[in-house]
């Protein structure tokens, strides 16, 4: 495997209303990658209505090696929110194809905010090993994102149908996420051993480039149901031979601080809320 210093790396990303924090996702990943060979950034930005636009154009100024392409409405075409998404990354990927002979590896990032902790010493900590195609991001406090995981004990099944198979039997909203969702997000301290994963995103991903370019996204798994795309993208992945894990020192964020006062009045408000009026509760935040 390539050190980065000698390597070319491609960011890929989608934009949607992150006019307030994308550039201070960038900056952080400029800095981060700062140790490789030539950074290039596609960004793909769809159904803006803020600012987005005009930052992304700003950046393409301000940021060397900055492209970005604009799938203008998509909501009425594609209503799914998950649909959507699927829909975009495989048309970021069609149009990153153009770099594929020339990159050594993809970073894929969200840009809602949760890269601002992201470094250097956390990005190249994953070429202490080379026996990886994909490296998966980690969070300061309690890693968040339950919906792109798949283990054998941590997350082996979809954290939302196990939700919906809880709520069929009547366990009223909060108690149905806590056990589907909070209690899976775990502390993983940074000096904990590598953690092999069927599945794994945390709002970064490092993909050695053969591997990215050889996959794609779905949104539907075979019977229509929904998933979540990067479940999809890294089963293809995974049925090459490709090795996914999380990267406990590669921290993009804080997470979420469980601990925090203000988490636990949040928590406890949502919980008595969803206890007082289950129905008004998953009418305001959703099945």
């Amino acid at each position: 495997m390539k050190n980065p210093e000698v390597s070319n790396v491609l960011v890929l990303g989608l934009a949607r209303n992150v006019a307030s924090t994308i550039q201070r996702d960038m900056l952080a990943l400029q800095k981060a990658l700062a140790g490789f060979k030539r950074t290039n950034f596609l960004i793909l930005e769809s159904d803006s209505n803020d600012s987005t636009l005009g930052v992304l154009e700003q950046l393409t100024k301000e940021v060397a090696n900055f492209r970005y392409i604009s799938m203008g409405e998509l909501c009425d075409q594609i209503p799914n929110r998950i649909d959507r998404i699927s829909y975009c990354r495989n048309k970021l990927l069609e149009s990153a194809n153009k770099y594929a002979e020339e990159v050594d590896f993809v970073v894929v990032v969200d840009l809602d905010g949760v890269n601002t902790k992201i470094t250097r010493a956390a990005i190249e900590s994953c070429w202490q090993r080379d026996d990886w195609e994909v490296c998966t991001a980690n969070q300061e406090f309690n890693y968040y994102d339950i919906y792109a995981l798949r283990h054998e004990t941590l997350c082996p099944n979809d954290c939302w149908n196990e939700y919906h198979e809880l709520r069929k039997a009547r366990l009223h909203p909060m108690k149905a996420r806590q056990i589907s969702i909070y209690s899976r997000q775990i502390h993983i301290p940074q000096e904990s051993a590598w953690i092999r994963v069927n599945s794994s995103f945390g709002g970064l991903a490092i993909y050695d480039s053969n591997s990215y370019f050889s996959s794609g996204y779905a949104s539907r798994d075979s019977e229509g149901s929904l998933i979540c795309e990067h479940v999809a993208f890294h089963q293809r992945i995974e049925s090459s031979g490709g090795r996914i894990y999380i990267n406990p020192k590669m921290i993009n964020s804080s997470g979420i601080r469980k601990y925090s006062l203000k988490y636990k009045l949040f928590y406890g408000v949502k919980y008595s809320f969803s206890a007082i009026a289950p129905n008004l509760f998953v009418r305001r935040f959703g099945e």
